[in-house]
C-alpha cells in the first residue's frame, strides 16, 4: 500500500505529525507537498490528491 498525503493551510501541524508517525513506522508514503503562489483550499488540494493517484496507479 503507498500512502499519498497533502493538506491545506488548516492542515498542515496534523500532516507534520501523521509524516512523522508514516516514517516511524516505515510506511511508503509520498508528501505531496502542494505549492501554490497563495494559500490553497481544500478542492485544490482534493484535486492533487485525486491526479496523483491517478499518475500512481495508472
Amino acid at each position: 500500500m503507498k500512502i499519498a498525503i497533502d493538506s491545506d493551510i488548516n492542515g498542515v501541524s496534523l500532516k507534520k505529525i501523521l509524516c512523522e508517525y508514516f516514517s516511524d513506522e516505515n510506511l511508503d508514503y509520498t508528501d505531496l507537498a502542494y505549492q501554490d503562489s497563495h494559500e490553497s483550499d481544500y478542492p485544490d488540494i482534493a484535486f492533487n490528491l485525486v491526479l496523483s493517484h491517478t499518475l500512481i496507479v495508472g
